[in-house]
C-alpha cells in the first residue's frame, strides 16, 4: 500500500515522543513492503511567503514533505487561532500532494501545525484515514487540558467558556488589563462578551475574531474527527477524553504505543553502585514538572548519596527557553545536579541503562510518556507524578513508585525511599514488564487499516 503518515514535527529536528512513534511506525511499514510518505509541520517563525513555506528531505530513507508553520497570517487568513485547526493554504498544498501520490491511506498521527482542514480532501478523493490521538489537541487548544495556573482541566465546557478564559489568561500575561479581566471577571460577563464577539458588535473585545475562532474550534474538530475511519487512543484516559470530546465512540479504539526496543538492552540489576543515579530524559518544558526534579533533589540531605543527571534540549519558544533558565538558576551550585543536553534518539538505550531510576514528575495528564515504556523495555524503575496517564502505566510499589503530581516534597520522599532501600528498588526493577513492541503495535494497525479500507464506499 502507499501510506502518508502526518505528524506536527519530525525528525532529525525533533525526537520527543510522537515523532519517534511515527518514525517507528513508517520503519516498519516500510519493512513490510508499504510505500510510505511522512508530511510533517515546522515550526518557522519567519513572514514566509505563501509559496516558500514547502520543501522536502529524505531521513533514514523515508521521503518527508514539510510545512513551515509558523504563527502569522498566511493563505488569505488573518487570524491565527483559526489557522491554527483550520489551515486552507496547507489544505490546498496537501489535495495537491494526495492527487499526485495517489495513497491508499492517511494516518495523521499528529494535525498540530497541519490542521484538521486535511481531512476535507482525504474525503473528497475517497482516500481512508486513521488519527492516533497522541496529545490532547483534538480537545484541547493548548494540547495538554492544563491551565495558567497549572491545574488539571476537564475540558472544554459546553459553551467554550473556560477555554476563552484560559485563552485571556494568556494573552494577559503581557496586558495587565486583560490578565485582570480573565482572573476576576464572573462567567457572565465573559460570556456577554463572546456573545458581542460573535455577533462582531461594536462592544465586542479587540481580540473578537480570535474569541470566534476558539469558540468554533470545537464544532470544526469534532465535525472533521467525526468523519475519520478510526480515532485511535493510546491510554485509557485519552480513550475517555475523546469521548467525552464529542468523538463518536464507536469510531475509538483503544491501542497502546509501540516501542522500538533494538537499541535497549534490558537489565534489571539497579542500585548498585554507592550512589543513586537518578535521570530526566526528555523535554525540558514546564509541563514535564522538571522544576520538580530539581526542587525534590534539593530538598534531600545532602550527605544522602543521589545524583541526578538531565538529558534534553528545551522548548523550542520562548517560554521554553525561559523556563529552562528558571531550573538552571534553581540547580545552581548544587553538584548533585548535572544537565547534559540534547542527544540522539538512538542513544535512549544507554542513558537508561546509566540510571538507577528514571523521574517522570510531569504536571499534565501525560498520554502516557514514551520514555516510561522505554524504562520498562529497560529494566528501569519510574519514580512519577500519580496522573492517569502515567497510572495506568506504573504500578505503585510494584514497578515504580507514584507521588502527588506538583508536589516536590512527595517527590523527594520517594527518592529518599529508594536511596536508603536497594532491595525495593531492584524489586521493582525486576517486576518491570517489557512493552509492547513496534511490530504488535503496526500488526493491529493494519488490522484498523483493513478496516477502514474495507469500509470506503465502492464508488470512491
Amino acid at each position: 500500500m502507499k501510506i502518508i503518515l502526518t505528524v506536527h514535527q519530525f525528525l532529525p529536528d525533533f525526537s520527543t515522543g510522537t515523532e519517534v512513534i511515527a518514525l517507528g511506525i513508517a520503519k516498519e511499514l516500510r519493512v513490510r513492503g508499504h510505500e510510505v510518505t511522512v508530511v510533517t509541520g515546522y515550526p518557522d517563525p519567519r513572514r514566509l511567503a505563501d509559496a516558500d513555506r514547502f520543501d522536502r528531505y529524505v531521513y533514514d530513507g523515508i521521503p518527508v514533505e514539510r510545512f513551515r508553520h509558523a504563527s502569522h497570517p498566511m493563505g488569505g487568513q488573518r487570524v491565527v487561532t483559526e489557522l491554527a485547526y483550520d489551515n486552507r493554504l496547507f489544505a490546498s498544498a496537501f489535495r495537491a500532494l494526495l492527487e499526485r501520490i495517489r495513497p491508499d491511506l492517511v494516518h495523521f498521527v499528529h494535525l498540530s501545525r497541519l490542521s484538521a482542514s486535511i481531512v476535507e480532501p482525504c474525503l473528497e478523493l475517497g482516500i481512508p484515514t486513521v488519527f492516533t490521538a497522541t496529545d490532547f489537541w483534538a480537545v484541547c487548544p493548548f494540547s495538554q487540558l492544563r491551565l495558567a495556573d497549572n491545574s488539571i482541566c476537564a475540558g472544554p465546557d459546553a459553551t467554550g467558556l473556560n477555554c476563552v478564559r484560559h485563552f485571556t489568561e494568556n494573552i494577559g500575561a503581557r496586558r495587565v488589563s486583560l490578565a485582570t479581566l480573565a482572573k476576576r471577571a464572573p462567567d457572565w460577563m465573559l460570556g456577554m462578551g463572546m456573545r458581542a464577539a460573535a455577533m462582531r458588535l461594536p462592544l465586542a473585545p479587540p481580540f473578537a475574531a480570535e474569541v470566534r475562532a476558539l469558540v468554533g474550534r470545537g464544532p470544526f474538530l469534532r465535525e472533521r474527527l467525526n468523519r475519520i475511519g478510526r480515532v485511535l487512543a493510546p491510554s485509557r484516559v485519552m480513550e475517555r477524553a475523546l469521548v467525552e470530546g464529542g468523538i463518536d465512540r464507536e469510531r475509538v479504539r483503544f491501542l497502546p504505543y509501540g516501542i522500538d526496543t533494538a537499541r535497549i538492552e534490558r537489565s534489571t540489576e539497579r542500585g548498585m553502585a554507592p550512589k543513586l543515579r537518578l535521570g530526566f530524559v526528555g523535554s525540558l518544558s514546564e509541563h514535564k514538572g522538571l522544576d520538580l526534579a530539581v526542587r525534590a533533589v534539593r530538598l534531600l540531605d545532602p550527605t544522602l548519596p543521589v545524583e541526578l543527571s538531565i538529558h534534553g534540549a528545551p522548548g523550542p519558544s520562548a517560554p521554553g527557553e525561559a523556563y529552562h533558565r528558571e531550573v538552571l538558576a534553581l540547580a545552581e551550585g548544587d553538584p548533585r545536579i548535572r544537565f547534559h543536553g540534547p542527544f540522539e534518539n538512538g542513544r535512549v538505550g544507554e542513558i537508561l541503562a546509566s540510571l538507577d531510576a528514571l523521574l517522570v514528575p510531569s504536571i499534565w495528564h501525560e498520554n502516557t510518556p514514551v520514555v516510561v515504556y522505554e524504562a520498562f523495555a529497560a529494566g528501569c524503575p519510574v519514580i512519577a507524578s500519580d496522573v492517569e496517564g502515567i497510572a495506568e502505566v506504573v504500578r505503585h510499589g510494584t514497578d515504580g513508585l507514584l507521588c502527588a503530581r506538583g508536589d516536590a516534597a512527595a517527590l523527594a520522599a520517594c527518592i529518599s525511599g529508594v536511596a536508603g532501600d536497594r532491595a525495593l528498588l531492584r524489586r521493582l526493577a525486576g517486576a518491570t514488564r517489557p512493552p509492547l513492541s513496534v511490530s504488535n503495535h503496526v500488526d493491529r494497525l493494519e488490522d484498523v487499516y483493513d478496516e477502514v479500507i474495507s469500509e470506503r464506499p465502492v464508488h470512491a
